[in-house]
């Protein structure tokens, strides 16, 4: 065969490839995306509560540090030194420096050293240096003093700055009032190592390679240190989403996807405090975020490939397995096409292929039997070319039956060929179901008529068989209905017709040509005969029947017929009408 197919087993293979990689791909994606989810959910939680706790120890720190520089501010002495400084009187500085010197030293003592102090400078209201713990002359506080405003010099603040030694530190400044006045008498400013601040801020446990806490002010600049970075604290602008929000509508960011200020694309949160003038930031990048649904998907995808491969050998080897049986058989059809029923599949398989090559052997086994028998039968043919009509040796009677339509020739000569097979097929296939369900015979069609006998009535002491032909009259008057309305669901015309039925000798004929064997002689004549004297639609019955079935007639009732035409022309005596009581 020169056709090109595409074999079972190159279509199974096809088809466990492509159902294996649909799985990957369908796994890969489901996988991904709940694991992108958990994991987008397990790091924002994190972030979340990282960003939380680290603020608002941040946040307690500075409250902490205010609270604790208050404390220096409400001192009484430190507010004498202040009510009686006079710079013009050398002697009296020199001893309010060294009472200065001493209330710093107790202060230290009692808080300064567990907060890291590193120094205290007292100004006047306007700004003027009066005292420091490290050096009045190479401290200048003006820049702090002028940049902020009457309402802020009456507020405790804290910030953080950069000194001119490069190193980050918090200023706390905080207004000295006089005892029971709102009247300043200057202004506390104390400088503060971040080391408690620093501690929270570059712990890194829990955040990864990638994980950093800092923060930003109000300015949007980064004041604490960069994981990333060197010397940048005071030196870099964050305009990141975590900042805009916070300092613009007042709000954190729960775990959210931008870039940094390094731009990186991060997965972040933040704790926002406006009221301490930062935001803490916890940030991680995105890619060590989601590295591992990345790694699974990877993983998933070479796995697949293996298990795909694997499947795909297996498939491989049995497409072949089913599919060689299959070829031996399509073989042996090409043989039987080709006039060879000798052939046998023998494939015992215990399968469906197995079946079908079983059923296989069997029918060229009977189509070989058949081919015999039919070469047999020819031969027969042609030894008896010449004797067409066989009749058997003995004469038997038999009730025969005649069914012919009424005004056939009128009725079909308006259908055309097609309608007209169709009417005449309901029509003979309806009454030859009625006869043969009674054990009657079909002979022949006869034109538009039907002729069949009934072999149970050979013997006259059978009266029952006798019945069943009447009853098989009946059977087919009522079986009118039924075929008119398989006429009227095929648009054709509605048909009538008349059922006769006599008793008598008859000769059976073997015609070599036909495996049905034909009926002949006078009673098939008679028969025929006295079809006409039927009503439409009913039944009639020669003298010899009536004479025979007389007896039923508390089931059927008969009415004689007699016709002059039927009795000078044949010589046939009356018939009789049955009908069902």
């Amino acid at each position: 065969m020169s056709q090109k197919t595409f074999s079972i087993n190159r279509k199974l293979v096809f088809f466990v490839i492509i159902v294996s990689v649909v799985a990957i791909f369908a796994t890969s994606y489901l996988s991904f995306n709940s694991a992108e989810k958990i994991l987008k959910e397990n790091t924002q939680n994190l972030l979340i509560g990282e960003a939380s706790l680290r603020g608002e120890s941040v946040e307690n720190i500075l409250e902490e540090r205010k609270k604790d520089i208050q404390v220096l501010a409400q001192n009484p002495e430190l507010h004498q030194l202040l009510q009686t400084y006079d710079e013009n009187n050398s002697s009296l500085l020199n001893v309010q420096r060294q009472s200065f010197l001493k209330i710093i030293n107790e202060y230290q003592i009692t808080i300064g050293y567990s907060i890291n102090l590193e120094d205290i400078k007292i100004t006047n209201k306007e700004g003027t240096l009066l005292f420091s713990l490290i050096d009045l002359k190479s401290s200048n506080v003006s820049d702090i003093f002028e940049s902020r405003n009457s309402d802020a010099v009456t507020t405790p603040s804290v910030e953080f700055k950069i000194l001119d030694n490069n190193t980050r530190k918090l200023i706390v400044i905080h207004p000295i009032f006089e005892q029971n006045s709102k009247n300043i008498l200057g202004l506390l400013i104390a400088t503060i190592r971040t080391t408690d601040i620093d501690e929270i801020l570059l712990n890194r446990s829990g955040l990864g390679n990638t994980g950093e806490v800092y923060l930003v002010n109000k300015n949007h600049t980064l004041i604490s240190e960069s994981r990333f970075m060197e010397n940048i604290a005071f030196n870099q602008m964050v305009n990141t989403l975590p900042v805009t929000q916070c300092f613009e509508n007042n709000a954190d960011v729960h775990g959210d996807t931008y870039f940094d200020y390094r731009g990186e694309s991060i997965f972040g949160a933040s704790y926002c405090s406006p009221n301490s003038g930062f935001v803490l930031i916890a940030e991680i990048d995105e890619s060590e975020t989601f590295g591992p649904v990345t790694a699974l998907q990877k993983e998933i995808l070479i796995v697949g490939i293996i298990v795909t491969s694997i499947i795909g050998i297996i498939a491989f080897v049995l497409g072949n397995l089913i599919s060689r049986p299959l070829v031996k058989l399509i073989n042996a059809v090409n043989q039987v096409s080709d006039g060879n029923f000798e052939v046998r599949t023998n494939i015992r398989t215990k399968d469906e292929i197995g079946l079908l090559s079983l059923a296989f052997d069997s029918m060229t086994k009977k189509m070989q039997e058949a081919l015999i028998s039919i070469k047999q039968r020819d031969d027969v043919i042609k030894q008896q070319e010449e004797e067409l009509l066989k009749f058997s040796d003995s004469d038997n009677s038999y009730c025969v039956g005649f069914v012919d339509i009424v005004n056939s020739t009128k009725i079909t000569s308006s259908l055309s060929d097609s309608d007209t097979d169709t009417f005449y097929s309901i029509f003979l296939n309806s009454i030859a179901s009625v006869i043969t369900k009674y054990d009657g015979l079909v002979v022949k069609n006869i034109g538009d008529a039907l002729l069949f006998y009934f072999p149970r009535t050979n013997q006259t002491e059978d009266l029952n068989a006798f019945k069943k032909v009447l009853d098989c009259c009946i059977a087919i008057v009522d079986e009118h209905i039924q075929i008119n309305q398989k006429m009227l669901k095929n648009k054709l015309p509605k048909t009538d017709y008349r059922i006769s039925i006599t008793y008598g000798s008859v000769r059976i004929a073997k015609v070599f040509t036909s495996s049905v064997e034909d009926i002949f002689g006078s009673t098939v004549n008679k028969c025929s005969k006295i079809n006409r004297l039927a009503t439409t639609n009913g039944v009639v019955i020669g003298k010899s029947l009536y004479d025979l079935v007389a007896s039923f007639s508390n089931d059927f009732d008969f009415k004689k017929i007699e016709s002059k035409e039927m009795k000078d022309k044949y010589g046939y005596e009356a018939v009789y009408s049955v009908s069902k009581h």
